[in-house]
């Protein structure tokens, strides 16, 4: 029993977790070391590790192994630049229990939560959306503006961030229109929701890889 690991624009295939449980349910009690083997083997052979392009959509890509932090870029005009960065242990994602009898695919995608920002260079400052997709809806969940020399990291302690669902309906609107001329629509999203599936499928073989190498060093 396996499943895709993307729903959309997947490169990478996932194997069920429901049917590695039978792992550890056997009679005999295997090591950790033993056990990670077992996991390592069923992925190597019923599973289809991702591959990464090197843009999506209108952005480039820079994502590293072993870490979480995946980071987009363009620039729709010469004085802007913008940003699309993501956690992956951020992003929530369809447990398998959840996944039995269900034929709706947007119920099936990961729900990539990320921030948005939109550097203009001549005034100096940057518009920040904080988002997510769930069940296939775009959601923007906060808005701010900041000086744009504030890292991302200093962003909540020196600049201030406002309820989107509290703006003006019309305002809403036209912000969805805004981040879409700017490259954040909605094939975009489903191309993110992609990759978002594929980085933590690739950092989840990495995790099997060094913590079976910790378990053997441990013995």
């Amino acid at each position: 029993m396996f499943r895709l690991a993307l729903t959309r624009f997947s490169t990478g295939v996932r194997t069920s977790a429901v049917a590695h449980r039978n792992l550890c349910m056997s009679a005999t009690r295997l090591s950790l070391k033993d056990a990670l083997a077992n996991e390592i083997a069923v992925e190597a052979e019923e599973g289809v590790p991702p591959t990464f392009p090197s843009t999506i959509g209108d952005f480039s890509l820079n994502y590293t192994e072993r870490n979480p932090i995946v980071t987009l870029t363009s620039n729709p005009t010469p004085k802007e630049t913008v940003t699309i960065r993501f956690n992956i242990n951020d992003c929530d994602f369809p447990e398998d229990d959840e996944l039995a009898d269900v034929d709706n695919e947007e119920l099936l995608a990961p729900q990539p939560v990320f921030s948005v920002n939109i550097a203009n260079h001549d005034f100096g400052k940057t518009a920040m959306f904080n988002c997510m997709v769930v069940g296939g809806e775009f959601n923007v969940f906060q808005i701010g503006v900041k000086e744009s020399h504030v890292s991302h990291d200093d962003e909540v302690d020196h600049a201030y961030m406002t309820n989107f669902s509290q703006l003006d309906d019309e305002v809403q609107q036209e912000t969805l229109n805004y981040l879409a001329n700017k490259g954040v629509g909605v094939e975009f999203l489903e191309q993110l929701e992609g990759l978002v599936a594929d980085v933590e499928y690739n950092e989840y073989l990495g995790f099997l890889n060094d913590m079976s190498s910790i378990a053997d060093a441990s013995e």
